[in-house]
């Protein structure tokens, strides 16, 4: 039996239930994770962080920034964004950002909008978090806390947005992207197959529509794959093969459509540890990128 889409004078409230876990989504472990580390208090005065901001971004939203300047000597390669992922914080990707800061790179670590300790009502998969990062790393540089070529690292969800900033951002120059969720609507929709697997097609659609409606974007227009297809600069893909939560697919369909030098990873790997024990490794490859050297177009 399959749950299908009411008649247009059946109360949609069901829908709208189905909706908002597409959108909104506690930020307590991503909180959790933050209380696992020192204050920012403590982080500033041990020097482990070098800044911490709070930055207004359009639509209201305020994104909480922490930024590691190089610990190399002499001008920063660049700068890195790191981007973590769905339910998460900024303390994600605290030991990739140190391995990009022992490596020269000044590094930016974001809570997203609705998670951690930015505020924010809805996710939208990097339809308003794409100019909110913009607007970030902006602000960084008008200060003076970044320089240089920009780099960019997303996990995930974080993943697929780091493919839409790197198209967006003129002065981005490297892109790494794990475990990357290919668009909008087909995550959505994987979400709620899982939820609940005896929806119909047309319950389907109409809850990822309706998902959009309350956070204000169309999550058909929302993809990795299209803005990779205008990134012309290195790009690193990881995925792994073990995913079930994002599945390969999604990784490999950004692979194919990115325009520039590639390389595509895909070690066997759960979705949570694709990362683990790859900081280092990831620092060397920005490294390349900022020399100019490229990605190898491996498929792994």
């Amino acid at each position: 039996m399959t749950i299908d889409k009411p008649s247009d004078g059946q109360a949609p409230w069901w829908l709208d239930a189905l909706a908002v876990r597409l959108v909104r989504h506690s930020p307590l472990l991503g909180r959790l994770r933050l209380s696992l580390m020192e204050t920012r208090e403590e982080l500033l005065a041990r020097g482990r962080i070098d800044a911490d901001r709070r930055i207004a971004c359009p639509g209201g939203a305020v994104l909480d920034a922490w930024v590691l300047r190089s610990r190399a000597r002499g001008p920063a390669r660049g700068a890195v964004l790191f981007i973590h992922g769905l339910w998460d914080s900024k303390a994600y990707m605290f030991g990739c950002a140190q391995r990009a800061a022992a490596r020269g790179f000044d590094a930016v670590l974001v809570d997203l909008r609705a998670h951690g300790l930015s505020t924010g009502r809805y996710v939208t998969f990097g339809a308003c978090e794409t100019p909110d990062l913009l607007r970030v790393m902006d602000c960084l540089e008008r200060e003076g806390l970044i320089a240089g070529p920009r780099l960019v690292v997303g996990f995930s969800m974080g993943g697929g947005i780091a493919v839409q900033y790197a198209a967006a951002d003129p002065a981005c120059r490297g892109l790494v992207a794990l475990a990357p969720v290919a668009a909008a609507d087909l995550i959505m929709r994987r979400m709620l197959r899982i939820m609940c697997p005896l929806l119909s097609e047309p319950v389907l659609r109409a809850a990822v529509a309706r998902a959009g409606q309350m956070a204000g974007f169309d999550p058909a227009t929302v993809s990795a794959i299209r803005a990779a297809a205008g990134i012309r600069f290195p790009a690193v893909v990881i995925h792994g093969r073990l995913d079930l939560t994002v599945p390969p697919s999604h990784g490999r369909a950004v692979f194919d459509a990115l325009g520039g030098p590639k390389e595509l990873v895909r070690p066997w790997a759960p979705h949570g540890t694709v990362l683990m024990g790859r900081e280092e490794w990831i620092a060397r490859r920005l490294v390349a990128m900022a020399e100019h050297r490229g990605a190898q177009c491996r498929k792994e």
